[in-house]
């Protein structure tokens, strides 16, 4: 299912690795922040919850341009808070940055295509036992494994999960499927196969894709390619 999408649409991919001690903490800090944040001009969409058999937690935030995105990061209210999330709640986080892309562009480089599956329901083990197997033909397609920290990926090439804090909210349920391919055309060829149809069996199925962009300006943890920010505790 497609929407009408800005060009300009940039969306944030990033993950904490949470103090388990600090997370009940965390989790009431952020539900008092987060109106700040979806206050901030061009603010489009925002969600995240737990990596499955993983001690991270992935979150991205979508903003009408890179512009208003940047604005939000230098926020100084948000800065407070990530200097906070570094002294005491998280012992290590990654983010990447990205562009959509139009209907047809190609590119080459780092691209993720976005799947949110809308439900009214939860989907029952079984149900989540089926749409795994069909994850499953993915490495037949070319996906990149799903990374947290550079190097490290997660226990599956896809990051899938039941979406926490989604706002606004289009659905009463909300599975986020994110995955990384090299190039748009090897993403194609997985949104035009048999596979990915069958997501429809499990609910409303919207994609978006973007390429990852390099950061326009130093920051704390980035990489010397510039493509992603990562910090761990003690470093």
């Amino acid at each position: 299912m497609s929407e009408q999408i800005s060009s300009t649409l940039h969306i944030l991919d990033g993950g904490f690795r949470p103090r388990p001690e600090q997370l009940a903490e965390y989790g009431k800090q952020h539900e008092d922040f987060l109106p700040l944040a979806v206050a901030q001009p061009g603010f489009r969409e925002t969600y995240g919850g737990p990596i499955p058999n993983s001690p991270w937690w992935f979150f991205t935030a979508k903003f009408d341009s890179l512009e208003d995105m940047e604005r939000w990061q230098m926020h100084r209210a948000h800065t407070k808070v990530q200097d906070l999330a570094r002294d005491v709640w998280w012992t290590g986080y990654y983010i990447r940055k990205g562009r959509v892309l139009a209907p047809q562009e190609a590119v080459s480089g780092k691209v993720l295509c976005e799947t949110a599956i809308l439900r009214d329901t939860l989907l029952a083990l079984e149900d989540l036992g089926r749409m795994e197997s069909t994850l499953a033909l993915l490495p037949e397609f070319s996906v990149v494994p799903y990374e947290t920290l550079s190097g490290e990926p997660i226990p599956t090439p896809h990051l899938l999960t039941q979406s926490l804090g989604t706002i606004p909210q289009a659905a009463p349920i909300h599975y986020a499927l994110l995955t990384y391919w090299h190039k748009t055309t090897n993403c194609q060829q997985w949104q035009e196969s048999v596979a990915y149809q069958q997501l429809a069996n499990f609910g409303v199925v919207k994609s978006a894709r973007f390429v990852i962009i390099p950061e326009r300006s130093s920051r704390m943890g980035l990489r010397s390619d510039r493509m992603q920010r990562e910090w761990l505790a003690g470093e």
